[in-house]
């Protein structure tokens, strides 16, 4: 195998990004290729017929056609142009894509939409430039089949792509580990409300069933992870939500005593997955067990899709997506009021503001219970799924929704934030850069948030005698070598120390009399911020134990 070969083939993911071929690839089929003069009759069917999957949206069956037809022409534009365009659209593959469409430019492919393309893959390459000069040169082309309302939000994308990077948020984006996270599919984070577990969404091998869907993917289940000594715990398949179907957590009540859930299913005989998708909730008992899951009624659930919800902070209304008829565009977010008969009211849509002509799903609503957070599509994204922010005013208008800024919002589909009640700490299901495969959970650590530094308790004690000591102390950044602050303590040995959680710090300190001692700390998140640390001192005179 070539070195360009291995560049071609050399990722496995497979799961579909939908996008908008339906239009763009027909002119495939109509094309006399450059260098087919010498592809066989045989050849020269397999290639239309992949071309043909390339038009049905089918990727997996049309790389595996042009795959196999590389290995005999691997010159040849249309051929390097359908397995770009594949890459494209399999998950975890887009910047693989970038070569083989620069090839195909090169070798003067006949297909008229491989500047579009091109620019879609400079973009997944943060060549925001590039990505921006090569849609706007595609519209000058009298024969461009993408609308031109799709390559503007594409010119749009990388202009804010380019803004959202110059003003980087001072926050740190730690994958959260393969105790919950594996090589297949991790979604949802549902953090319980005291931050002792999590509910997630995966498709693994060992679920529910152990079933596989038409696509050779796991059917989805539940899972849970219990939070302790500071590391998540094996996650295990919570049982009681989980059936037979695509089973998926959405979000838990601010007080923990609702899970929302949905459940999906899966129409294998037809090769297409069923439309309807139902919301359920389960309730939290004295005796530590979760109730069966109880379907929403039919002013919540319709015949479409409801994947996604969550409660205000008294339980009273309800905040949902759906792909309902009736809508902006795609999924849309609703709401229901609870009635006083105890059930929920006709849904509402949150209107333009909220909802685009994309998807809107995901909505979070803070525990603030004005911060409402929600993922799109549409609005000022840096390409695929953002995350955005808006406020409620008068329990009627919306504020216009607001990026929260890269590096959490990325060019992959970042969705399902949740944020704690301090906004110190977030998390989110992202396919980001350090995914262990698919979509992964991860963890975001807000410096830049106004209240994230703690202020920690300490005392310098002479080890023999604890009686205090007047010392030195130096807080010092390990990776950055910063200086974060020099302390001294008072009369008793006392003094407060300001650190961020989770940050690597050497601490000096100095006394005269004394030997000076260096060490290496990490300040967990959850430190009791009353918890004294006791650091002590040996006099010159004795060895230091």
């Amino acid at each position: 195998m070539t070195r360009q070969q291995k560049i071609i083939f050399g990722v496995s993911n497979t799961t579909i990004m939908k996008r908008i071929f339906a239009i763009t690839i027909s002119s495939l089929l109509f094309i006399n290729t450059i260098g087919q003069v010498n592809i066989t009759k045989p050849d020269k069917k397999a290639l239309k017929i992949a071309q043909s999957n390339l038009l049905k949206e089918n990727f997996n069956e049309a790389f595996n056609m042009f795959s196999t037809l590389y290995n005999k022409y691997p010159q040849n534009p249309e051929i390097l142009f359908g397995i770009g365009v594949c890459k494209l659209n399999k998950k975890g593959e887009e910047k693989y894509a970038l070569p083989i469409l620069i090839e195909a430019y090169r070798n003067e492919t006949k297909n008229d939409d491989i500047l579009f393309y091109l620019g879609k893959s400079y973009h997944y390459h943060h060549k925001f430039d590039e990505a921006q000069s090569s849609f706007e040169e595609y519209k000058t082309n009298n024969k461009i089949s993408i609308p031109i309302a799709e390559i503007d939000k594409n010119i749009e994308m990388a202009i804010n792509a380019k803004k959202q990077i110059r003003n980087a948020r001072n926050v740190e984006i730690v994958n959260i580990g393969s105790t919950i996270n594996t090589a297949n599919e991790e979604s949802i984070p549902v953090i319980l409300p005291n931050g002792k577990g999590i509910f997630f969404t995966s498709s693994r091998e060992g679920g529910f069933s152990n079933d596989k869907n038409f696509k050779g993917n796991y059917f989805q289940d539940i899972y849970f992870s219990e939070y302790k000594n500071y590391e998540w715990q094996t996650a295990f398949n919570e049982k009681a939500f989980n059936s037979k179907l695509n089973d998926g957590c959405s979000s838990i009540s601010h007080d923990g005593s609702l899970l929302i859930s949905y459940i999906m299913g899966d129409n294998s005989s037809k090769k297409t997955a069923s439309t309807e998708g139902n919301l359920y909730y389960s309730s939290y008992s004295d005796s530590a067990l979760w109730s069966a899951p109880i379907k929403f009624g039919p002013t919540i659930n319709s015949e479409y899709q409801e994947l996604s919800a969550c409660f205000s902070l008294d339980k009273e209304t309800l905040y949902f997506s759906s792909n309902r008829p009736g809508g902006y565009g795609g999924f849309d977010l609703y709401k229901a009021k609870k009635l006083p008969n105890g059930k929920w009211g006709t849904a509402v849509n949150l209107g333009p503001i909220i909802n685009t002509e994309h998807d809107e799903k995901a909505p979070y609503l803070h525990a603030d219970g004005e911060t409402f957070y929600f993922s799109s599509e549409g609005h000022s994204t840096m390409g695929g799924f953002d995350i955005f922010k808006s406020y409620e005013r008068a329990n009627k208008y919306w504020s216009t929704p607001e990026n929260i800024g890269y590096p959490i919002n990325t060019v992959e589909n970042d969705v399902y934030f949740t944020i704690s009640k301090d906004n110190k700490t977030g998390y989110y299901s992202s396919d980001r850069e350090g995914s262990l495969g698919g979509s992964d959970i991860f963890k975001i650590k807000m410096f830049d948030a106004a209240n994230y530094q703690e202020v920690i308790h300490c005392s310098i004690f002479n080890k023999q005698e604890k009686t205090p000591v007047n010392a030195k102390v130096t807080l010092i950044d390990e990776i950055s070598h910063e200086l974060k602050g020099i302390y001294r303590p008072n009369g008793s040995g006392k003094f407060i120390m300001v650190i961020l959680p989770g940050v690597d710090y050497q601490i000096a300190i100095e006394a005269d009399g004394y030997n000076s001692r260096i060490l290496h700390m990490n300040f967990p998140e959850s430190t009791d911020l009353y918890t004294n640390y006791e650091f002590n001192l040996v006099k010159k005179e004795f060895k230091q134990q």
